[in-house]
């Protein structure tokens, strides 16, 4: 899933090469915990900055002629997980070590700042544990204050909550690793 209207000919690109891979790629499609429409904020008049802080969330705390919005689509990741990954069977002729073992099903994170609606909600549908590993960024929540010393705390003290929560779900052998500048 890729909201980000400026990524959209290179992930068509990379879905043309790698079509025999099954690989589905959705632009113009914003992870979060419900379905719908939601203006997609993109922070700053130069192509550089189309790439750093575009959101869902309107963050960027300066004129409007810093940040221009379009409307996306927006997808229940926690849905769309149990629907489109958790369900689906492997391949026959798989070439795994084991036909007994299920394939591992890893995945990345990155939706500046939607990671507050996103996981719990993946938590409180069963799906966050059904997964083997996610590597997340955290964002900070607000990034309109860019107070260094309160910046991360937010984030942090979200991170130990999920992982709190994750260790006592009961049967829930999910390992989430942070990344980015974010990782705390």
């Amino acid at each position: 899933m890729e909201p980000n209207p400026h990524h959209a000919d290179v992930l068509r690109g990379l879905k043309r090469r790698y079509a025999p891979a099954r690989i589905l790629v959705l632009n113009g499609t914003a992870a979060s915990n419900r379905d719908g429409t939601q203006p997609f904020f993109i922070l700053g008049s130069h192509p550089m900055y189309h790439e750093w802080g575009s959101s869902l969330l309107d963050r960027a705390g300066g004129s409007s002629a810093d940040r221009g919005h379009v409307d996306i689509r927006t997808v229940d990741l926690a849905r769309w997980t149990h629907r489109e990954v958790l369900r689906r069977a492997p391949k026959p002729h798989s070439k795994r070590r084991s036909a007994a073992l299920p394939p591992a099903v890893v995945m990345k994170l990155d939706v500046e700042g939607e990671e507050y609606n996103v996981l719990p909600n993946m938590l409180a549908h069963g799906v966050l544990c059904q997964l083997d590993a996610v590597f997340l960024e955290y964002h900070d929540a607000s990034t309109r204050h860019r107070d260094i010393e309160n910046r991360y705390k937010v984030p942090a003290a979200f991170q130990k909550t999920i992982n709190y929560l994750v260790a006592h779900a009961g049967r829930c052998n999910v390992t989430i690793q942070t990344l980015g500048a974010n990782e705390i």
